[in-house]
């Protein structure tokens, strides 16, 4: 990925932490805070980015399917922060999950396509992967705490 930021020499990048500080929205928290959902924004625009450098003939195809993908990610953090239930909030992480597990297939299949080149692929596949795991976190946490797990 261009921004250097998210790498830490590993190639896993350190753009995230795994504090629940960092992952769960307290009751008046604004979801911007979250590190879940910066993540997601910034995701959207590496997508965006990658995406843009895709045959024309996948205007309506892969490239729009990976940018509804990824613009949804931040878009269910935020919608289920400002739900009034942990039943509705993990609900709506449950979606972000699924989103997240969509566009790791559609990076895969850009691959193989030759879209994208391997260093790139692998990247953003390993961006989704950890912050797929910090969303699933969020969810859990907000499980414990309303009682639903």
């Amino acid at each position: 990925m261009r921004d250097e930021r998210r790498e830490n020499g590993d190639g896993t990048g350190d753009e995230f932490d795994d504090s629940l500080a960092s992952l769960v929205c307290e009751p008046g928290q604004d979801y911007h805070d979250l590190r879940v959902w910066k993540g997601g924004i910034e995701l959207v625009s590496e997508i965006y980015r990658l995406s843009g450098a895709f045959p024309d003939s996948e205007k309506f195809g892969l490239t729009n399917q990976m940018r509804r993908a990824a613009v949804s990610i931040p878009s269910n953090i935020a919608e289920g922060s400002a739900r009034s239930s942990g039943k509705d909030y993990s609900r709506f992480l449950e979606m972000a999950v699924g989103s997240l597990s969509e566009l790791e297939t559609q990076a895969i299949i850009s691959r193989n396509l030759g879209f994208i080149g391997d260093s790139e692929a692998d990247a953003v596949i390993v961006w989704i992967r950890k912050l797929r795991t910090q969303v699933m976190a969020l969810r859990d946490t907000i499980r414990i705490r309303s009682g639903l797990i």
